[in-house]
């Protein structure tokens, strides 16, 4: 490879991939908006955050691209100093990436209980914080690409913090909801998943940031900014695809009464809610009340809490009720004959491991 290759072809398809992962973005920025009006109002701004942060970054990088590649054409020695296009990309960064870890340090002290958890995160991030600005200022002033090496410890303290708060979240969290098994299969089977996107998001940001401290390191040359100026948008779509998971579950996230999921206000617990119940109502026909009887059918579903989401088991609590009790719901009524229908008869059946369904007859 020449010179430029390897001097500008990284930074050419470092902004590439970073464009590429910004229409991911948006696409998980509107779906979010969309699907999750009702949750908190910090989280909505926080998303904000990010959409903003990220559309300026990308911008910059195509700002970068355009001076080295138009601008600067054939100037040898122009594209061997760095621009404040490129200069700004560590604190743009770890605005993005700092936010995001700091979201999971909020999640993971209200899911454990343990708030020193929540801050000994919250303060790596704001030490990777420091690091990021620091590696921004020392770019403005070193300013050549072969000078950059000089900045080795804000780089280090940056991107090595950055990679092991990442494990150090996917670890407790995975820790977390592998040790809150339910038993039942429907809850277990969305806390798998729940690992198992955990570990992905976990993993692909920490092996990112990873490899971009390696190659810094090891050679001299912009091979690492092809890691580099795409990192932010990892962490954004991280953050995205955990909080718009929750609409592939098939569930709803809030009570009968409208309280809302814990990323709408509540906390996560990991231990059952109140049952919620909806009754609907089948009145005999007043006639015939000496033989038929009136049934009382109530839906419920236990919400578990898991990972600050609710996890539904559903079930059917049905019995029968005097006729003249049934006025009291004051909802519509239906007719319903019940031919042969005798006091004292019993029947009960065990519909699933989630739920249990009984007739009671009075």
């Amino acid at each position: 490879m020449g010179q430029m290759d390897l001097l500008l072809g990284p930074i050419l398809l470092g902004t590439i991939v970073n464009i590429w992962l910004y229409g991911i973005m948006v696409t998980q920025t509107t779906m979010y908006y969309v699907a999750f009006p009702r949750d908190h109002k910090w989280i909505k701004i926080l998303v904000g955050y990010m959409f903003v942060v990220d559309t300026l970054n990308s911008i910059f990088d195509i700002g970068l691209v355009w001076k080295y590649t138009i601008t600067l054409f054939g100037d040898t020695r122009g594209i061997l100093v760095s621009s404040w296009w490129f200069n700004v990309e560590p604190v743009m960064t770890v605005m993005i990436s700092s936010s995001t870890q700091t979201f999971f340090a909020w999640r993971i002290a209200k899911l454990t209980g343990h708030a020193w958890m929540g801050w000994a995160i919250a303060f790596s991030s704001f030490i990777q914080f420091a690091a990021g600005l620091g590696s921004t200022i020392g770019a403005f002033i070193v300013q050549d690409f072969a000078r950059f090496q000089e900045l080795k410890a804000a780089v280090i303290t940056w991107l090595g913090l950055s990679a092991l708060t990442d494990i150090v979240i996917t670890c407790i969290l995975s820790w977390y909801l592998h040790t809150h098994r339910t038993g039942f299969s429907k809850t277990d089977d969305i806390i798998t998943r729940l690992v198992r996107l955990t570990v992905q998001t976990g993993l692909v940001t920490t092996l990112w940031a990873t490899t971009d401290l390696i190659l810094y390191l090891g050679w001299s040359h912009n091979l690492h900014l092809f890691f580099q100026l795409p990192l932010c948008k990892l962490y954004t779509n991280s953050l995205m695809s955990t909080l718009n998971s929750r609409a592939g579950w098939g569930g709803s996230f809030t009570t009968s009464t409208g309280n809302p999921d814990p990323m709408s206000g509540g906390t996560g617990t990991g231990q059952p809610q109140p049952t919620r119940k909806g009754p609907a109502i089948w009145r005999p026909d007043q006639a015939n009340s000496h033989h038929a009887t009136a049934i009382q059918v109530v839906t419920t579903a236990t919400v578990h809490r898991d990972d600050g989401f609710e996890l539904e088991e559903y079930g059917l609590d049905t019995k029968r009720v005097p006729p003249e009790d049934i006025e009291a719901f004051g909802q519509a009524q239906s007719r319903v004959e019940l031919p042969g229908a005798t006091s004292g008869t019993a029947i009960s059946d065990e519909t699933s491991m989630h739920s249990r369904t009984s007739f009671d007859a009075k």
